[in-house]
């Protein structure tokens, strides 16, 4: 194995940046439901819950206390924490 160029690392550090820019991963708590079932969510990070609303998978139906996962703003799962 050799020692990688400047340019083969210089690209390696491109393609890692590239793919973090594509892929977003959120956790958030489900701190309650709409009237119409959709999860009012709370980010740690943030003072307050999020005035949103997400889109999430369809075989995934939250409930309060839930800690939920997000991939690029959708929630794609959840369990109780």
């Amino acid at each position: 194995m050799s020692m990688p160029t400047p340019d083969e690392y210089w690209l390696a550090e491109v393609r890692e940046e590239q793919l973090a820019n594509r892929l977003k991963i959120e956790y958030a708590f489900v701190i309650n439901l709409t009237y119409s079932g959709e999860p009012i969510l709370w980010f740690p990070r943030e003072p307050v819950p999020s005035p949103k609303t997400y889109t999430r998978l369809r075989n995934y139906s939250p409930q309060p206390g839930d800690r939920a996962m997000l991939i690029n703003g959708v929630i794609v799962g959840g369990w109780m924490s």
